[in-house]
């Protein structure tokens, strides 16, 4: 799995490419645990390019949520797939997370 970040005005985005696996999910949490964020911060996912998740990576997502809610800060998912916006809907996460097309 590779994530980047890119800094883009007032907000961040990371891009995750691949399989968020166990692995992959601790990789998301070293590199999210790692940033350095402005107050309020905005944050835009983009898994356009992510293949799977599973559910460590899911858990990872919602830790990395609840942390930029106790910054008062938005997390934004775009590009989503089918299969993952299917998943995404099944589990609910879609009323947790602000979803957008990209």
């Amino acid at each position: 799995m590779e994530i980047s970040v890119e800094q883009e005005k007032n907000q961040t985005v990371i891009q995750i490419c691949g399989r968020m696996d166990s692995q992959g999910a601790a990789m998301f949490g070293v590199r999210t645990s790692d940033l350095d964020l402005p107050p309020n911060p905005k944050v835009i996912l983009d898994l356009k390019k992510l293949s799977f998740i599973g559910s460590t990576g899911i858990g990872k997502l919602l830790s990395f949520l609840k942390s930029m809610t106790l910054r008062s800060g938005e997390v934004t998912i775009i590009n989503l797939n089918d299969d993952l916006k299917f998943l995404f809907q099944i589990m609910k996460l879609d009323r947790i997370f602000q979803i957008e097309p990209g």
